[in-house]
């Protein structure tokens, strides 16, 4: 019990060894065991220590969204707010940017940045300790030329 308490990945690395009733893919080496989420909170929060942000997150339940969500709902800085291809009613094919008033990340769990791949530059990869799950961090293109779709959201003051 003390080492569960106290250093939970070593403790289902253990058990694993002797189990296959351990679990270890969801409470220490997934997506869904959250340990990846220290990483892009610390990541956001330090962020938002230089600027005021909107924080994008793909159609997704769970880890790290809903830990983003809840985390970030009251940031003086930062606005958190779905961000994914499916949303939209207009047809994406026809446009070549995206613009929006201020500084817009997008976090999620795959590369195809919530099928706004066309839209968007990667940031930085926020790797999980003990697995092999990532949170991929975009940005808006900076310099886009082309067909814009204005995003339209509203950007608390």
């Amino acid at each position: 019990v003390f080492l569960q308490m106290t250093n939970p990945p070593a403790y289902f690395h253990l058990i694993d060894r002797f189990t296959s009733s351990s679990y270890i893919g969801g409470y220490v080496t997934s997506e869904p065991s959250g340990y990846n989420v220290i990483n892009g909170l610390k990541y956001f929060s330090d962020l938002a220590k230089i600027q005021s942000f909107t924080l994008g997150l793909g159609l997704y339940s769970g880890n790290p969204e809903a830990a983003f969500l809840v985390y970030f709902r009251d940031h003086p800085r930062i606005t958190v707010s779905y961000l994914d291809a499916q949303l939209f009613t207009q047809d994406l094919s026809l446009y070549d940017c995206l613009s929006y008033p201020q500084p817009l990340y997008l976090a999620t769990r795959d590369q195809n940045a919530a099928g706004l791949a066309k839209f968007v530059e990667p940031v930085t990869t926020l790797t999980h300790p003990y697995g092999d799950s990532q949170i991929y961090v975009f940005q808006l293109h900076p310099s886009c030329t082309g067909k814009t779709l204005d995003l339209g959201l509203t950007v608390r003051p």
